[in-house]
């Protein structure tokens, strides 16, 4: 995994290199060679100028490229957020395309179901008292309106 790191009005000291190398090996480190070129992007925020904000972006290059976002006032703040929001988004890239991958190479078979609740119907538990119970219409609905009583 290469790591690129950028900086656009923040300068860029050692410990700040040092925990972005860290905090990204520690989250993309699970993946190992799946995971190729990494970039991060520090500035500060664009959007509110009237707060000094940080904002930190990670582009990971997988099949498909994966982006994250994080702003804070505290720089490193921003980096450990979005190092954890990367390797959650890394993790469900890799999922979506092994299991898009599967149900590619077998096309005679369907996608595996996912463990879910039971169905709606078989939920439905009724006592056989709540059957007999008549159930009268509410007052709303007994009256005709003025058009059907001249009908």
């Amino acid at each position: 995994m290469r790591i690129r790191i950028r900086a656009r009005d923040v300068r860029v000291t050692r410990a700040l290199r040092a925990h972005v190398e860290l905090r990204l090996a520690f989250a993309l480190s699970r993946f190992g060679a799946q995971v190729g070129q990494v970039a991060v992007h520090l500035s500060t925020s664009d959007e509110r100028r009237d707060r000094a904000e940080s904002l930190c972006r990670i582009w990971v290059r997988l099949p498909r490229a994966v982006k994250v976002q994080e702003t804070d006032k505290d720089l490193f703040a921003a980096v450990d957020r979005a190092a954890s929001r990367v390797a959650r988004s890394v993790a469900h890239a890799i999922e979506h395309d092994r299991t898009l991958s599967y149900s590619l190479a077998q096309p005679g078979k369907e996608k595996r179901p996912r463990p879910g609740p039971p169905a709606v119907a078989a939920r439905r538990t009724t006592s056989p008292a709540a059957d007999k119970v008549k159930r009268r219409p509410t007052p709303a609905l007994r009256r005709k309106s003025p058009r059907r009583q001249g009908a």
